[in-house]
């Protein structure tokens, strides 16, 4: 089968030995599917062969799909038809899965809304404790354990639920008094018997094929279910006595689709086309053309139905847009901001999966393995609530942002592996999500889609105790965590857009914080990356994936004596961060003057702008060198600009003016924006304002409102060479501005 994509609005596929491409309602998915399970709801309790027949006394049973079964060898010829179908559903890859799970469903759906039954219950005139009674016949019935098919004791089952409901069948009618379980296990299997003879003369090869039952094929099914009830005379007795009709049990069919949610929905389908699949390997019609898949990941999905919240959301926006085309344009400004409230309020609630129900533990690994129908709900949901509000006019930055958190929750093995279907990833690029969050044991990862990230997505996490001989003897804030990420099955080691991720610390007793960084492990040696503690944890943007510790980087130099009153701190800081070295061990050179390319690399580590994928084209500017790849972020950027359009003179001292502009144009990449400032007001306090050239007066001025650059005398001295002590300290007062 093709697979289906989860794009807003429609929803495509494509039946393979049918060849037709059709766009197929939401809902009509959801009912139609489902309403194929309800006729087969019971089925699939195992056979044994005579010894079943005999327990459930069907010696004088007519089964509508047999009509001429009278006799014990014609019963078990029947019963070793339908235990030869169980045996290939046995044979079915995840089909006795599917139908557990399509079972489990029908319980718990049936525990949460007990009006499911009340077409039937309520002729029936039970009491509430009665209709808790019969619901539970149901859900016993439809629980077996099919895989233990082997080793069941079915007969002893039949004993048990004999002594559990007897009292109850033989009270629903005075004129019946010996309705036992073993009638109601009797219509269950010629339902079951009459299902698997409609696939044949359906031909019906998948669960998707039931969408394109005609008028005759849904009589034929409404038979089907008719004569198993007309099968048994005392079960037929207590439908005739209660005047319960073919309607009244369709419409519990009804009532059960309504109740659906889309991971049902998935298992419901499984179900069916595993005993499709069965049917098909018993009557020699598995030739392997036009493949039914069990279980499937994003490639075969089901339908797609928007969140109850989303739909009244646009209803309600319909009914504002008539509103908006009548007020003024102060009234529409504020019945737009309450319609992005209401916007963002949905998409928050949205945006946050509890995906801790989709984690499984395999071999000491925990696994995520997504519901595609239920996040492919929430994507398009995020998706429209964008479009409803782009229709009233809100267009660019007062859109909401679009994300995706799946937290996986706590206490979870050290190897986790996060995995989204292509289908999934699809869907959330179509409806403009932006990142999916990776939440498990208090790390996060934020994935930016698109880019690299644009198919399959498996993002694995390996955490192990950090010891001293993978620190160096530096006290160590977090464990070791491996980060591997693969799209479509393909190892990806960097990316366009850096990968955010935030490590949870350990203990902080004794540690300074400001001298954490996470630290890249390469060939047994540390490469410090830098870093941001927020809370309890360190955030730090990542172009690659590798191994990471978090350390405590204290960092020494002996010739910062003349500037630790004003620089010492910022030196310590920014070393910690490996935004900075010495010159050599111990040696800062604080009155060196900083060139271009030291302090492209300084702004670039310290606020987390690494940039892998980013390329330059300056003549000067080797890939080999150092400096490259800051150069290249820097520039792609827009934060320091060549000299020329082909020369970016690394090697060049820095001007202090430069120097503040660079400053502010990063604070402005990492903020968004920088605060408007009136800037002949700010410079006014310096005596040499007007030496600062007319194309970095406005970034000196927001640099020198915000603290972060600061003049001597009265003079800012705009033209003066700046020393990697100047460096560090604005870098600092930046780097903390923008906490």
């Amino acid at each position: 089968m093709d697979s289906l994509h989860l794009y807003p609005e429609r929803l495509w596929f494509n039946i393979s030995k049918k060849g037709g491409r059709r766009m197929l309602r939401k809902k009509w998915i959801i009912s139609t599917v489902a309403a194929s399970l309800a006729a087969s709801a019971f089925a699939g309790i195992p056979l044994s062969s005579k010894g079943l027949a005999e327990k459930a006394g069907f010696a004088s049973v007519a089964f509508a799909s047999a009509a001429s079964v009278t006799t014990d060898t014609q019963l078990d010829d029947l019963f070793a038809e339908l235990q030869t179908y169980y045996e290939a559903l046995k044979s079915v890859e995840g089909g006795i899965q599917a139908a557990v799970a399509a079972r489990a469903d029908l319980v718990a759906i049936l525990n949460e809304n007990p009006a499911i039954l009340a077409p039937v219950t309520d002729k029936l005139n039970l009491t509430p404790a009665d209709k808790a009674v019969f619901r539970a016949l149901f859900e016993d019935a439809a629980s077996v354990d099919l895989s233990s098919i082997e080793a069941a004791d079915w007969q002893g089952y039949l004993d048990r639920l004999q002594d559990k409901y007897g009292g109850f069948l033989n009270g629903l009618d005075s004129s019946i008094n010996d309705l036992t379980v073993s009638d109601v296990v009797q219509v269950v299997l010629a339902l079951q018997a009459n299902v698997f003879d409609l696939i044949g003369d359906l031909d019906i090869e998948s669960a998707d094929d039931l969408l394109d039952l005609s008028d005759s094929q849904k009589d034929a099914l409404k038979t089907a279910v008719s004569d198993a009830v007309n099968s048994n005379a005392k079960v037929k007795a207590v439908f005739t006595h209660y005047e319960i009709g073919y309607s009244d049990v369709a419409q519990v069919g009804q009532n059960l689709r309504d109740n659906l949610n889309f991971s049902t929905l998935r298992n419901v389908r499984n179900a069916l086309n595993a005993f499709i699949a069965a049917y098909n390997k018993v009557n020699g019609d598995d030739d392997g053309d036009g493949e039914i898949i069990i279980g499937g990941g994003g490639g075969d999905l089901g339908g797609i139905e928007l969140p109850k919240s989303v739909t009244a959301f646009e209803s309600e926006m319909e009914g504002l847009a008539a509103k908006l085309a009548a007020a003024s344009p102060a009234e529409k400004a504020a019945l737009l901001a309450e319609a992005v409230k209401k916007a963002q309020a949905i998409v928050d609630s949205l945006s946050n999966v509890n995906a801790a129900k989709y984690v499984s533990i395999n071999n000491g690994q925990a696994v995520l393995k997504l519901d595609d129908e239920a996040i492919g709900s929430i994507l398009a949901g995020l998706g429209k609530v964008n479009e409803v509000l782009k229709s009233l006019g809100v267009t660019g930055a007062e859109l909401p942002k679009l994300s995706l958190k799946l937290d996986l929750g706590s206490g979870l093995p050290n190897s986790v592996a996060a995995n989204l279907s292509d289908d999934l990833v699809k869907a959330a690029i179509a409806n403009g999500v932006t990142e999916v969050q990776v939440v498990e044991n208090g790390l996060k990862a934020s994935l930016p889609l698109g880019g690299e990230l644009n198919g399959a997505i498996s993002f694995g996490v390996q955490t192990h105790q950090a010891d001293p001989a993978v620190t160096g003897g530096l006290q160590s804030a977090s464990g070791v965590y491996d980060f591997t990420l693969a799209v479509n099955g393909k190892p990806v080691t960097s990316f366009s857009t850096p990968i955010v991720v935030s490590i949870p610390l350990g203990s902080l007793d004794g540690l300074d914080q400001e001298l954490l960084s996470v630290a890249k492990i390469v060939d047994g040696k540390l490469l410090f990356q830098g870093g941001r503690v927020q809370g309890h944890s360190i955030v730090e943007a990542r172009d690659t994936f590798s191994s990471y510790v978090v350390v405590e980087n204290k960092v020494t130099f002996s010739d910062i004596a003349s500037v630790e009153a004003w620089a010492g701190r910022a030196i310590q800081v920014i070393a910690a961060k490996g935004a900075i070295e010495g010159k050599s061990e111990g040696v800062f050179a604080p009155k060196d003057q900083i060139t271009r390319a030291e302090f492209a690399k300084m702004l670039i580590r310290a606020f987390d702008l690494e940039n892998g994928a980013a390329k330059e084209n300056f003549n000067d500017v080797n890939s080999g060198d150092w400096f490259a790849s800051y150069v290249a972020a820097a520039a792609k950027l827009g934060i320091i600009n060549g000299r020329t359009a082909t020369e970016f003179a690394p090697n060049a001292t820095i001007t202090r003016a430069e120097m503040a502009t660079m400053i502010a144009r990063t604070l402005k990449a990492v903020q968004g924006s920088a605060a408007a400032v009136n800037t002949d007001n700010v410079l006014a306090q310096f005596a040499d304002a007007s030496s600062i050239s007319s194309a970095l007066k406005d970034g000196v001025a927001y640099a020198a409102s915000q603290g972060i650059v600061e003049g001597s005398g009265g003079k800012f001295r705009p033209k003066d060479s700046a020393t990697r002590a100047e460096a560090a300290a604005m870098i600092y007062r930046a780097y903390t501005s923008a906490e």
